[in-house]
């Protein structure tokens, strides 16, 4: 059989013991990802992220090693498109719990995260040519409208991805979660965050496309398919 395990950077260790286990037993790992070092240059990243692309086609069976999610997607849609840049919000909250701790207010909206974001997104606007891949968790509509408002729809071609999940499949996932809760303010844990807040599905008339995806499947379908990238050099817009 052969097999390719997708999963994020902080899995590595799980993804080579599954690798390991599998190859002793006489399967065929298309391509370990695992053995690469993390990458920055454009060409680097189109190299490893077409070596991914193959290995997954020429599978029998892909194996995802949770937690992995829009981080991780986000990872592998930058390697694909060197032209991509990801702006992660957990990213922002991690740097200022780490450094700044004593400026994040103890409960209520998080401002200074969310201006940080707004400054990152902002300079990359102004001085870059780059497509954005903004990666966090809009919940509500104001809050996905408020963000897409600083893209001018007769310069920028937005795309919603909406990660719609059951939610025993979302409980599932924060119980398994080996994350060491950097990003969180206070004393929640992931579960009671999840518990408290309620999703707005996106509409269609939010962006110029709003893309579902429920499964792995429908992930690889996505990164196999450049039809929503078709205006790529005519646009450039946040995902």
């Amino acid at each position: 059989m052969n097999f390719y395990t997708a999963s994020s950077f902080r899995n590595i260790k799980d993804v080579q013991f599954i690798n390991d286990r599998l190859i002793k037993q006489g399967h065929h790992l298309t391509y370990d990802w695992t053995q690469s070092e993390r990458l920055d240059t454009p060409a680097a990243l189109q190299r490893i992220g077409q070596l991914e692309l193959d290995a997954v086609r020429a599978s029998d069976c892909l194996i995802l090693v949770l937690p992995a999610g829009k981080s991780t997607f986000a990872d592998r849609l930058s390697r694909l498109y060197p032209s991509f840049l990801v702006i992660d919000q957990d990213v922002h909250a991690r740097f200022l719990n780490t450094h700044y701790q004593k400026l994040l207010p103890l409960d209520g909206p998080n401002r200074l995260k969310h201006q940080l974001t707004d400054t990152i997104v902002e300079h990359a606007r102004r001085q870059s040519d780059l497509h954005l891949i903004v990666c966090n968790a809009n919940l509500s509509k104001k809050q996905r409208i408020r963000f897409l408002q600083q893209f001018p729809k007769d310069q920028y071609r937005t795309i919603l991805v909406h990660f719609d999940l059951a939610e025993e499949v979302l409980l599932a996932r924060v119980d398994a979660s080996i994350k060491d809760r950097a990003e969180i303010r206070g004393a929640e844990d992931y579960r009671q965050i999840l518990s408290r807040q309620r999703l707005e599905r996106p509409e269609p008339d939010e962006a110029d496309q709003v893309i579902r995806i429920r499964t792995q499947t429908d992930i690889e379908s996505f990164l196999q398919d450049t039809a929503w990238f078709i205006n790529e050099k005519a646009s450039k817009g946040p995902v």
